[in-house]
C-alpha cells in the first residue's frame, strides 16, 4: 500500500497541507514544511504564496528551499521571484518570523452618545 501522500494528486495533497496549517495555526507551518520533500514544500510554498492571507507563510516555507529547485520546479521567472523574495523576507524578518493573524478589537472605552 502506497502512502497517503503518493495517492493523492499534487493539488489534493497541497490542500490537504494548508488544511493542517489552518487548523494549527500558521506557526506550525514551519514544522509541516520541515517534514516534506522538496517538491512538496515547493508546492506548499507556491500554493501559499499566491493566496493573500498566506502570502508571509509562503515566503516563510519557500526560504526552505533552494533556488535550483525551485526554478526547475516552477520555472525562471516565478521560481527566481518566489526564491528572492523569500529571502528578502527572511533577511528583514529573521527565521521562523511569521505569525498568526493579528485580532482586531474594539475600543473599550466609554461610548460617547451623540444628541440630535
Amino acid at each position: 500500500m502506497m502512502p497517503q501522500s503518493q495517492q493523492m494528486p499534487d493539488d489534493q495533497r497541497v490542500e490537504e497541507l494548508i488544511r493542517r496549517i489552518l487548523r494549527a495555526g500558521t506557526s506550525a507551518a514551519w514544522d509541516i514544511a520541515g517534514q516534506l520533500g522538496p517538491n512538496e514544500r515547493i508546492d506548499l510554498a507556491t500554493a501559499c504564496w499566491r493566496r493573500s492571507h498566506f502570502h508571509d507563510v509562503g515566503l516563510a516555507i519557500a526560504a526552505l528551499c533552494d533556488k535550483e529547485s525551485m526554478i526547475h520546479r516552477l520555472g525562471t521567472v516565478v521560481g527566481s521571484i518566489l526564491y528572492e523574495q523569500s529571502r528578502q523576507k527572511s533577511a528583514s524578518a529573521g527565521p521562523k518570523s511569521f505569525s498568526p493573524a493579528r485580532r482586531i478589537t474594539l475600543a473599550s472605552s466609554s461610548v460617547r452618545s451623540v444628541s440630535p
